[in-house]
């Protein structure tokens, strides 16, 4: 029987082995005190490390902090390395979980880095409808994966839409975080016949820019699908948080455009805000850190090259890459509708393909560390 001992929220997490993970076939058992054969942290901070170390005297400690999420996990992660931290416990295996595309795992003596994408594990379940907790919300159900279904069969053919494209930005306080995406957000707000487009985000999440930029009006929110579909509908009690937009939406249109969550730096990690899209059969046109779209390619999505330019990804200088990008934006929503419809009717195969990824690519798994 092997035990298994999580560091108290938020520094520990055992739903990160739930479900996903298919633990049901090793036995184990969550044990609160030492000693224990896997414990499991949320963080590279060398005292809450050591600390847990001294508790516990785990066999292996898994690490995973969003590893390689941000540039500011990615430099955590580096100085946790390169500090050397690990030698000091030989009889220990140290398993930290990263989730960025670009980055080489390192392996060496007893320290050991593997890709986890849990952002895909996490909607993956969603989309092919295996419940699972979130890793980010402790006690909080996932919503209903009924709620997350493809679009149907005539819904991918339909090329009679209402607008051309859809962009939902939700921005923050934070300008560093978002400051593409309230580029985004600024220009395609002269176009909004055209598309649909949201923002800042709801009135009560923390940080977000209503009170900061002065919009309150629920027009700029894109209901959920659990809302009537409509632009103006939408709820400020965070109900929505953990939903879809409405397929309303993404029937009514050709094509995403939307700034991903790693906008700069090393990082390149597709989250929802690339998943959900492509899960819907939609056409993308995601602004990201450098080589962002070739990450996609290498995980077998594909893009229609042919009639979206995607070069500006290979522009490693992040102010030039966002003007190519925003000229092919511009570009793109100023097609002719009659365009569009033919785009729409040639991309069928690719945009199915996109959603067959999901539903035959498996979840990644760190199952293999427990059978050590």
């Amino acid at each position: 029987m092997i035990k298994i001992y999580q560091a108290p929220w938020p520094i520990g997490d055992i739903k990160l082995l739930k479900n996903i993970e298919n633990i049901e076939e090793i036995e184990f058992e969550v044990v609160h005190e030492g000693p224990a054969d896997i414990a499991i942290i949320h963080t590279c901070n060398a005292d809450e490390v050591c600390r847990l170390i001294q508790l516990v005297s785990p066999k292996i400690l898994i690490i995973h902090t969003c590893t390689h999420y941000s540039q500011g996990d990615l430099d955590q992660r580096d100085v946790f390395y390169n500090s050397g931290f690990y030698k000091n416990f030989s009889n220990i295996n140290f398993v930290i979980l990263y989730h960025n595309f670009k980055s080489k795992p390192i392996e060496v003596d007893n320290y050991k880095e593997i890709r986890y994408e849990f952002v895909y594990n996490y909607y993956r379940s969603l989309f092919i409808g295996k419940k699972i907790v979130s890793l980010f919300t402790p006690g909080n159900s996932a919503s209903d994966p009924a709620l997350w279904d493809t679009l149907d069969d005539k819904h991918q053919s339909i090329s009679d839409k209402e607008r051309i494209f859809l962009s939902p930005c939700r921005l923050y306080v934070d300008e560093n975080r978002t400051h593409y995406r309230y580029k985004l957000w600024k220009f395609l707000k002269s176009y909004e016949l055209l598309g649909f487009v949201s923002g800042p985000g709801r009135e009560n999440n923390p940080g977000v820019l209503e009170k900061f930029i002065g919009y309150t009006d629920e027009s700029y929110f894109l209901s959920s699908q659990v809302e009537t579909p409509g632009l103006r509908v939408g709820t400020n009690d965070g109900s929505s948080r953990n939903h879809p937009i409405n397929n309303y939406f993404y029937e009514n249109t050709f094509i995403s455009i939307y700034g991903e969550t790693i906008e700069l730096g090393a990082v390149a990690t597709p989250t929802e805000k690339t998943y959900v899209p492509l899960w819907k059969g939609h056409l993308i046109l995601p602004f990201s850190s450098h080589g962002f779209v070739s990450v996609l390619l290498n995980l077998g999505f594909k893009l229609p090259m042919a009639y979206i330019n995607y070069d500006y990804d290979l522009e490693i200088n992040d102010d030039a890459r966002w003007n190519i990008y925003i000229r092919e934006v511009e570009r793109l929503i100023n097609l002719p509708k009659s365009q569009w419809e033919i785009i729409w009717q040639e991309t069928l195969q690719i945009r199915k393909h996109n959603i067959q990824i999901f539903q035959n690519t498996d979840f990644y798994r760190i199952t293999q560390i427990l059978k050590r």
